[in-house]
């Protein structure tokens, strides 16, 4: 088999973007159950279709690939079987102990119990892994001209969610697009706006001398440059206070990055941008400018709910170390441990924060597949930084996918954006550009023609 992460597209490439990009589009609107399962024979065959072709080897690094492969195996592990007996002594487990004996005197005793204590969440949790793993691969496979495109497919979907919200928010109303609340909403914002201005400020990096000969460039410099003040317009009038501060933390790490990459003229044009953005805003809508930073100084963020559900969630998490209840079932388990004196009869059904579910759910273990990954991600920006040739298009898509990444490690803090549909599927895509193996998109002023063509 030839080498498919060349520059040039293997048979079924342009199959393969079709199904990233078809999974990016729809992934917003994905509402019910048997949408998702849909969604999850989808990212079966993509999955299957990957593997199919590189049989001897991923397109990833083999420390990525150990990663994934450990990570499925240790929870999977939760639906091993164990006998009841020692099942009730796992730790945690004897909180439910009263209900084994109750259900045996009417009958309905059990000798085997997987290690989880609900066994059909976690079976859901894992086949959930199918789309994201799917998408990650077929990312990681795409030649940079296609992944190219899925970007651009991947930011016009922002743009639009974007413009949603904003028509949302001159209605009155808080801007949330297709999304059930401004946080899961925001979260597309902080995924895109990184990948935008990084492809923004490629096409800005051609000398006047060469924008002569391609005068496309201007164009495509101008569609980034709106697509980019939308984006960022979106997540500002969305009113989430973790999403603002996702996107501030972009646009830091952004010109940490790049301000040495570009002459003063250029600097003066991003400046330039960024107060025509900042001044379109401050006139927009003065409801919305006021109701943002009403969010920032009117409301006491140590008065939020999500403290006391914090505090609560620590303790539940500490009933159930160093073992955790089992993957996807944060939902049945935290109901028993809720403040009531403070939520009353309120159900809540995820702890507004991925980490401590994760910690609830498979302890040391998630604990250590975090680290895993935090790692993983640092070295990859080690290399990155070190060995990239950084007139590349392809290190600038690498650039915008990494700060996305930690725009959405530090929003889920406050969040559960990685228990939605679409959001695991979007880091995903955001992954495979980030881990694929280092690919080089030939010659610079070629890859500024494909940039907007």
């Amino acid at each position: 088999m030839k080498n498919l992460s060349t520059q040039s597209a293997y048979p079924g490439e342009l199959f393969l973007a079709a199904g990233a990009a078809g999974l990016l589009l729809i992934g917003p609107w994905i509402k019910t159950s048997l949408s998702f399962f849909i969604l999850e024979v989808v990212g079966l065959l993509l999955l299957m279709m990957v593997l199919a072709l590189y049989r001897r080897a991923l397109p990833i690094p083999t420390s990525v690939t150990v990663f994934i492969f450990t990570s499925i195996l240790l929870l999977g592990s939760y639906l091993i079987p164990v006998p009841m007996e020692t099942w009730l002594n796992l730790p945690g487990r004897e909180f439910y102990r009263d209900v084994t004996q109750l259900l045996a005197k009417m009958d309905y005793s059990f000798a085997w119990h997987s290690i989880s204590v609900e066994a059909y969440a976690s079976a859901q949790m894992l086949l959930s892994i199918l789309p994201a793993l799917g998408i990650f691969l077929v990312t990681a496979t795409l030649n940079t001209k296609n992944t190219l495109r899925v970007s651009q497919i991947f930011i016009a979907l922002a743009v639009c969610q974007g413009l949603w919200g904003l028509a949302q928010s001159s209605m009155g109303g808080s801007a949330t697009g297709s999304y059930n609340n401004r946080d899961h909403y925001v979260a597309l914002f902080e995924l895109t706006l990184p990948l935008t201005m990084s492809l923004l400020l490629f096409s800005l990096s051609s000398s006047p001398r060469k924008r002569q000969h391609h005068p496309h460039a201007w164009m495509g410099s101008g569609i980034y440059g709106l697509a980019a003040t939308i984006i960022l317009l979106g997540g500002l009038f969305s009113l989430s206070r973790a999403g603002i501060g996702g996107l501030v933390l972009a646009l830091f790490f952004l010109l940490l990055i790049f301000i040495g990459q570009f002459r003063i003229w250029h600097s003066i044009i991003g400046i330039s941008i960024f107060i025509a953005v900042i001044t379109f805003f401050l006139s927009s809508s003065e409801r919305s400018l006021t109701a943002t930073l009403n969010r920032f100084l009117a409301v006491d963020p140590l008065k939020d709910a999500r403290w006391h559900i914090f505090e609560q969630a620590w303790v539940a998490i500490k009933h159930f170390s160093p073992l955790g209840s089992g993957p996807g079932t944060s939902k049945d388990v935290y109901t028993a441990f809720q403040p009531h004196e403070t939520l009353g009869s309120t159900l809540i059904h995820h702890i507004h924060n991925d980490y401590l579910e994760l910690f609830l759910e498979t302890g040391m273990i998630g604990a250590f597949i975090l680290f895993a990954f935090v790692v993983l991600y640092m070295i990859n920006w080690f290399s990155l930084i070190k060995t990239a040739q950084k007139s590349d298009i392809s290190y600038y898509l690498k650039v915008g996918a990494g700060i996305g990444l930690l725009t959405s490690l530090f929003h889920a803090y406050f969040d559960f954006n990685y228990h939605t549909y679409s959001h695991p599927l979007q880091v995903a895509f955001l992954c495979g550009i980030f881990f694929a193996k280092n690919r080089h998109s030939g010659d610079q002023e070629t890859s500024k023609k494909q940039i907007i063509s």
